[in-house]
């Protein structure tokens, strides 16, 4: 899933929900070969996870409403501001 490479926007507002899909995608779901073998683990999310399990101490929240505001982009992005017209 290479958006930035192969696709072309025709306003900011696609490549922005483009680009939040792709962020999506490849922190939860896209394998990630140079992740540490030993964690046994296939996406970056993963590696979260099992580091939270191993140090929990090191995070300032649980895994899951991390997942929850990466999830929550795609909706926050629908209803930005910068879609609303403004007067200056």
């Amino acid at each position: 899933n290479n958006t930035i490479k192969r696709t072309e926007y025709n306003n900011k507002d696609e490549m922005q929900k483009g680009l939040i899909e792709f962020l999506m995608y490849y922190i939860l779901y896209r394998r990630h070969g140079g992740l540490r073998k030993e964690l046994n683990v296939k996406t970056p999310f993963q590696a979260i996870e099992k580091w939270f399990e191993i140090k929990p101490e090191i995070f300032l929240q649980e895994p899951d409403e991390f997942k929850n505001k990466v999830l929550s982009l795609k909706y926050i992005n629908q209803t930005s501001c910068h879609k609303q017209s403004c007067e200056t």
